[in-house]
């Protein structure tokens, strides 16, 4: 329903080849296309696809929420407006906050169908996480032709960081140049953030002292950090971000946990939530091939269920976290996901060790190492690749839209003054910046292995970033000291992160308006008395 275009737009004729409608095969339509069972798992048959299934499914419910006979829900109405090309004549100015959160059908209501409007376009690629609901924050680069003849002004770079110093800045340059050597380069404007605010005071591995913020990538692994600190002092205060709907989802993935324990890799068949299923084995497909909600608890039970230790830690966990369910000002540690986290910022971070791994690579394909290709211009910037090397570059494994490179950049630099960072980072950071490079290790199963050659070339681009990278100063030695009694708020900064500023004005009187003092007004969302204002965050209600 994001797709930008009226109700004919989901005519089965009338389906736009970019979109890969077809060559997907999700849940519900899955159902429709396996083959039998071999008592454990279920088939899929090849070459089976659901062509026009969503794009009717979707028509249906579209016809029922106009009628007035199902609920009209966010994207619904968003989309109603969209199509009915409903101009906001009544405003002289648009601010577009977290644009790179933005999908299509918000792109084209919010900058095609405003000519009249001075346009202001916020936002960082590197901090989009939402993907998975439309957002495309590639989409933004390429409104010139869209919005043509209008004036546009774009890419003011906003680069410095006012929340953290020099220290927490160079952590979140190796994520950048990471994202900028890799398949990824085409995701975001290449940039490198300056910090220019307070001093930060310890970058280490390990325990912060004091009051601090844990920032993980999932659900399961905060529940598994929890169980960690209890397990060392059940009296340490510990709270959830997002208040009652955090504890309210948190309670659930407990009973969740409970239920499915007594089935743990049994291969004999069950139920639950109404389905039946063939074995653990079934369940478990079910879940990654339908998208269902139970990726936490099963991640709970593979870490924590042969033990037999689990419903004593999460009897622990509801005791001393659910039912007393600190507020922010009165936790020693709160706990937070990298979705939920993104805007905010704390005095003390800590980011947990279950964001992808970093340490993965592949070989530059042969087309983009061509004269004039996007990616042999990011070789040109390098002194080059040894004669015994293979050119090589970062390939964040299974992360095709860049959402979890993106978070581990949003978890590092929510960071004002101490940021303590897990193995996955001290890996890399050791590889860059001890002169031993690249070590694979024989005996993980997971891990590929590479040839003498692509090691040499892996090691060629470990050398490069450590040329590239400034190395670490104090903030790396300094002895954990006494952290006061509070961590500060967690409200958005007013020192923005790196973002591009994008305007698009009316004529070129307006355009006057898009020069870098008028976007960084535009930023702080101060705009001029004689102008009528609307924002619109791109990121909506998802986690924030």
């Amino acid at each position: 329903m994001q797709k930008a275009g009226g109700e004919e737009t989901l005519g089965p004729n009338n389906i736009d080849p970019s979109t890969r409608i077809g060559r997907l095969t999700y849940y519900p339509a899955v159902k429709n296309h396996v083959g039998p069972h071999d008592g454990k798992r279920r088939q899929r048959l090849p070459g089976t696809f659901p062509g026009t299934f969503y794009t009717a499914q979707a028509l249906q419910l579209w016809r029922k929420m106009m009628q007035g006979r199902l609920f009209v829900v966010h994207d619904a109405y968003l989309k109603y407006v969209q199509i009915s090309r409903q101009a906001f004549g009544w405003f002289d100015s648009i601010l577009l906050d977290e644009s790179q959160d933005l999908t299509e059908s918000q792109i084209e209501l919010l900058l095609v169908q405003q000519p009249h409007a001075d346009v202001f376009v916020v936002g960082d690629a590197v901090q989009s996480l939402y993907s998975w609901r439309g957002a495309r924050p590639k989409q933004l680069r390429k409104l010139r032709p869209r919005v043509h003849p209008r004036a546009v002004k774009d890419d003011f770079q906003l680069t410095q960081s006012h929340r953290f110093g020099p220290g927490i800045a160079r952590i979140a340059n190796h994520f950048l140049y990471i994202k900028g050597h890799s398949p990824q380069h085409v995701l975001f404007h290449h940039y490198t953030i300056a910090g220019v605010g307070p001093a930060s005071l310890r970058v280490c591995e390990g325990a912060l002292s004091g009051f601090y913020t844990v920032v993980g990538r999932s659900n399961a692994g905060l529940m598994c950090e929890a169980f960690q600190l209890l397990a060392g002092d059940r009296s340490t205060k510990i709270g959830l971000l997002g208040g009652k709907s955090a504890t309210e989802r948190f309670d659930r993935f407990c009973d969740q946990v409970l239920e499915l324990l007594p089935n743990y890799q049994t291969e004999e068949s069950f139920s639950f939530k109404r389905s039946s299923y063939d074995s653990w084995d079934d369940f478990v497909q079910e879940v990654d091939d339908r998208e269902l909600p139970y990726k936490t608890p099963l991640a709970l039970l593979d870490k924590h269920a042969e033990g037999g230790e689990l419903p004593e830690l999460i009897q622990t966990f509801r005791e001393h976290v659910l039912e007393r369910s600190y507020e922010e000002g009165e936790c020693e540690v709160l706990l937070a996901t990298a979705c939920g986290a993104k805007g905010l910022e704390w005095d003390n971070v800590k980011v947990l060790d279950d964001f992808i791994r970093l340490l993965t690579f592949e070989e530059v394909p042969e087309e983009e190492r061509l004269p004039g290709s996007d990616y042999a211009q990011v070789m040109a910037q390098g002194s080059g690749v040894p004669a015994a090397a293979v050119p090589m570059r970062f390939a964040p494994k299974n992360d095709w839209t860049g959402d979890e490179l993106n978070s581990w950049y949003v978890a590092v630099t929510r960071a004002r003054l101490r940021l303590s960072l897990p193995p996955r980072f001290w890996a890399l950071h050791k590889a860059v910046w001890s002169g031993a490079g690249f070590a694979p290790d024989p005996e993980s199963k997971n891990e590929p292995q590479y040839s003498p050659q692509e090691i040499a070339g892996i090691n060629a681009l470990l050398a490069e970033m450590r040329r590239a990278l400034p190395p670490g100063g104090s903030e790396l030695d300094a002895a954990e000291g006494v952290i006061g009694g509070s961590q500060g708020s967690s409200a958005p900064s007013q020192g923005s992160l790196a973002s591009s500023v994008m305007a698009a004005s009316p004529s070129p009187q307006a355009a006057a308006l898009a020069s870098p003092a008028a976007s960084h007004a535009a930023v702080h969302g101060t705009p001029s008395s004689a102008m009528r204002s609307l924002r619109f965050d791109g990121s909506g209600a998802d986690n924030r």
